[in-house]
């Protein structure tokens, strides 16, 4: 073989290389990103879990297609039996999300029949997935969340009606300063009366998709009547005048060992005050949340229930 011939086999795949590279890389092309089971929207039954766990979504990676025009997507399972594409989310630019029924442990293939803008040529694309052995349990989901939420919230609303509390107080410190248990025991009737059976308190998963859970945490509640008890609270007041006199302190520890009760008597106004929310979780493992969300600082509710307290005159 002559030297000059030599030479040019040498060149030729150092040419044909980058230009197969140029055209692998300009080609249009699909690929599969993310597969899981969950829930697109608030609409959807998310109350009947055992049908969300069958809903899947795919997101697909598309590469190269802005010269084209995507004709048809369809979407068959092993048994090449073709599935219905519930819905088609656009997650960005080049990105799609199909949502299907499904099951787990299967196989599945995309197909992406596309055509170049101004002219007749088709182009098809495949790509295979499969779906996990075991979905997520969306409903395990929606009740670690809703136990946390509700767990941290009632908390967070009995440490503020306690500082609320200690707060009125002050107004009587210079003839009666209450013990802590005495504080507490006001504090826990005002929370029996009025907060531990918020109307319509409940969090509902809205959606389940790749980026992660999204949740509406929703309450109603009737504030105290505060004008009555206090009305109360000054009746009595007047009547232990005359049992003590002007002994303040033994006034005001006597009030302050009866609140409680006054408070339990005391009737909720006709207004109902609706609070909304909405808040996301990252998608991770239900137990991942269990352990590591903190949903508190979150102010999910507007009202601070503890506020009426603060009009408790003594």
């Amino acid at each position: 073989m002559s030297k000059k011939l030599k030479k040019r086999l040498i060149w030729i795949p150092s040419i044909l290389i980058p230009i197969l590279l140029l055209i692998f890389f300009l080609s249009p092309s699909i690929s599969i990103e993310t597969v899981g089971n969950g829930v697109f929207e608030k609409e959807q039954n998310t109350s009947n879990f055992q049908k969300s766990n069958k809903m899947y979504f795919v997101t697909v990676s598309e590469k190269n297609l802005e010269d084209y025009s995507t004709e048809k997507i369809s979407l068959v399972d092993d048994k090449n039996q073709e599935i219905t594409i519930q819905k088609k989310d656009w997650a960005s630019a080049s990105k799609t999300v199909l949502w299907f029924y499904g099951k787990p442990h299967s196989n599945y293939k995309l197909t992406y029949h596309i055509q170049k803008k101004n002219d007749t040529d088709q182009t098809v694309l495949r790509k295979t997935f499969s779906t996990a052995d075991k979905p997520s349990n969306l409903e395990d989901v929606n009740q670690i969340v809703e136990k946390k939420v509700k767990d941290e919230s009632n908390k967070k609303i009995k440490d503020s009606i306690l500082n609320k509390t200690k707060e009125m107080s002050k107004s009587i410190n210079v003839y009666y300063t209450p013990t802590q248990t005495e504080l507490e025991s006001i504090q826990q009737a005002y929370t029996e009366t009025f907060i531990t059976d918020l109307s319509g308190y409940k969090v509902h998963m809205d959606t389940a998709t790749s980026d992660g859970y999204s949740f509406t945490v929703t309450s109603k509640w009737s504030e105290p009547d505060i004008n009555d008890l206090n009305r109360r609270i000054d009746e009595r007041e007047n009547q232990l005048k005359q049992e003590v006199g002007h002994d303040y302190t033994q006034l005001y520890k006597r009030i302050i060992d009866e609140l409680p009760n006054l408070i339990r008597q005391t009737p909720k106004t006709t207004t109902i005050k609706e609070n909304k929310s909405i808040f996301k979780v990252g998608r991770i493992d239900p137990k991942a949340i269990e352990k590591n969300y903190h949903f508190s600082e979150l102010n999910l509710l507007d009202d601070d229930f503890g506020d009426p307290i603060s009009n408790i005159l003594l």
